[in-house]
């Protein structure tokens, strides 16, 4: 499906649609995305909606001519009793929970999640404990089913779905896009994710404080994560072999990144590095080789050997500041 644009005003009023809807993003602030089922582009065609964050209000009669629309991803919480939202349609949010009218809502979805979504993937729940172990993932419990303790899935099975799915489809880690943790996981254990290859995204909660050795190796789809701002320390391989991740996100409690912890990550390009970071282990960015950052934290006291070897892009004065704290340490940290 081809994805169109409108811009808007911080409300949506009822006549909000028009004919200036463009195939090329608006360079505003605030705009809707949508598609369309077929290459009709009228107001009843509307398929799937997404509206921006900065919306103030929602006319009650918005989406009154929205005949044919079957997802809409409104990103904050709104009393949507009196909008008229067609019944067919399921509602997305980002938030924990809304005031609804009828329509079928799912929380604590992103932008990314409800993207794979329209285009043809499936959500499932899976209930959990406390920890994600090695070997957690049981296909017959995948359900159709929220709780509290809830991960959300998103798979790109090609089965026929039903709401009685279980009985005719086999749900794997070969065919999981996406997951989002609850808020009732405090530790990922070690060889948690290993190999799940077309994992392309990772939602994990601040009450998570712990990641083990391995927990994401080889989850070679991976292309960002959030760590959680509990996170100290970033054990051993955790994220070893994620060949298509470019984007990490520290804490600032991060206080140590262990050996090869991202070792081989060939696509990772510009982080910046906490100011609590106090030690960086060897081989840590080993063949990071689009690696930069600006500089060092101040806390930084030790590097280990070959931490940054083959890291090519690396400023002069980077590598300096790595070489001088090596050498403090009695460590190799050869670049290239």
């Amino acid at each position: 499906m081809i994805t169109y644009y409108i811009s808007c005003d911080e409300d949506i009023f009822k006549n909000w649609f028009s004919s200036k809807i463009t195939t090329d993003k608006p360079n505003v602030s605030r705009y809707i995305i949508l598609q369309f089922k077929s290459t009709e582009t009228t107001i009843n065609d509307i398929i799937s909606i997404i509206l921006p964050k900065s919306l103030k209000s929602i006319d009650k009669e918005a989406f009154f001519k929205c005949s044919s629309l079957k997802y809409i991803y409104i990103p904050k919480s709104y009393n949507l009793k009196d909008i008229y939202i067609p019944k067919s349609c399921t509602i997305y949010t980002d938030n924990v929970s809304s005031t609804i009218g009828k329509n079928t809502i799912i929380y604590n979805i992103s932008i990314d999640q409800f993207n794979l979504i329209i285009n043809g993937n499936y959500l499932f729940y899976y209930n959990i404990d406390t920890e994600i172990k090695n070997g957690w993932f049981d296909y017959r419990k995948v359900s159709n089913t929220k709780s509290d303790n809830s991960l959300i899935i998103i798979s790109n099975i090609k089965n026929n779905i039903t709401k009685d799915f279980l009985i005719n489809t086999y749900i794997n880690i070969d065919n999981i896009l996406s997951i989002t943790l609850p808020n009732s996981i405090n530790s990922i254990g070690s060889y948690a994710f290993q190999n799940y290859s077309k994992l392309i995204e990772i939602n994990i909660p601040d009450t998570v404080n712990s990641i083990g050795d391995f927990a994401f190796v080889s989850c070679s789809s991976l292309t960002s994560i959030v760590l959680p701002n509990s996170l100290q320390t970033i054990n051993k391989y955790a994220l070893d072999s994620c060949t298509n991740l470019t984007s990490v996100t520290f804490p600032n409690s991060l206080k140590s990144i262990n050996t090869r912890a991202f070792n081989n990550c060939s696509s990772l390009t510009a982080i910046t590095l906490p100011d609590s970071l106090t030690s960086i282990g060897g081989f840590a960015f080993y063949n990071c080789s689009n690696l930069t950052f600006e500089k060092l934290p101040v806390s930084l006291n030790s590097i280990g050997d070959s931490a940054f070897y083959n890291c090519n892009k690396l400023s002069v004065d980077v590598i300096k500041s790595i070489n001088n704290i090596s050498n403090k340490n009695k460590n190799s940290c050869i670049i290239t």
